[in-house]
């Protein structure tokens, strides 16, 4: 069965030097020093995203510890002891939900394509119709389904097309995307601020810097933009964190925000 870890690189592919180096050993030491598997797979995801950060901005950056709670990571750059805090942007609750009980519903579906005799590998890239249900009754006919169509069947109900490339395992994915208009400056401006309430309760000893790293998780629904409007860019945040980057996680494009800083910086 694939990790989480795994699962994400397949969506969007990490360079493997940045996973064997900077993320590798943090992962066994979460999943040797924390208890409950939310924790660890919610720490494994932003190890994830602060391994592609690492690979989009300098892969000198070195992390040092993932077990703090406030801010979420300790890193080393540049001879400094820097604090990230990591956030992810959903611009889209509703669908947010959605993706969760898809995610669920895949990796069932790939338990049993594996159990299945023949070879089977790829990686399938799923249609739905638009207004397809995940009611309890309808999520087992959508498996059966999503089953029938890989092992060679026709699309008789929910699913509109699949699409399959090769690979040495089993993944399967949700391939539409919609586009829901621009990313706000109104929406990074309610997220920083979010955040910002945090920062009293951050242990400060020994930091030089505290950075804010937004996640967008691209090509999924609940995060889908057009555009990003051009304040975002081209006008300073007010804000205590000394830098502000907001990346999109599946486009690798990464935007170190501009920052008038307020109060206290460390």
């Amino acid at each position: 069965m694939k990790t989480i870890i795994e699962n994400r690189i397949l969506e969007i592919g990490i360079e493997k030097s940045v996973i064997d180096s900077k993320i590798n050993l943090m992962v066994k030491k979460t999943e040797l020093e924390l208890n409950s598997s939310n924790e660890i797979n919610q720490k494994k995801k932003e190890l994830i995203d602060l391994g592609k950060f690492i690979s989009c901005y300098d892969k000198e950056i070195n992390i040092v510890d993932t077990l703090i709670e406030a801010p979420d990571f300790l890193i080393v750059y540049k001879n400094k002891t820097i604090g990230i805090e990591l956030t992810d942007l959903v611009l889209n609750e509703s669908e947010k939900r959605k993706e969760g009980l898809l995610r669920k519903l895949f990796n069932q579906v790939e338990i049993e394509l594996r159990k299945v005799p023949g070879d089977l590998n790829g990686i399938y890239a799923i249609d739905f119709i638009s207004d397809i249900s995940f009611s309890p009754g309808n999520k087992k006919a959508v498996k059966e389904e999503i089953m029938d169509l890989i092992c060679g069947g026709r699309a008789t109900g929910d699913l509109t097309r699949i699409r399959k490339t090769f690979h040495n395992d089993i993944h399967i994915y949700h391939s539409e995307a919609s586009v829901v208009g621009p990313l706000t400056r109104k929406s990074v401006e309610e997220r920083i601020k979010a955040k910002e309430q945090d920062i009293s309760n951050y242990v400060l000893d020994n930091l030089e810097e505290i950075w804010l790293l937004i996640v967008l998780g691209g090509v999924q629904t609940s995060s889908s933009y057009s555009f990003i409007e051009d304040v975002i860019i081209n006008q300073p945040f007010k804000s205590c964190f000394y830098k502000i980057f907001l990346l999109d996680f599946y486009k690798s494009d990464l935007y170190e925000l501009s920052v008038f800083n307020t109060e206290v910086i460390i």
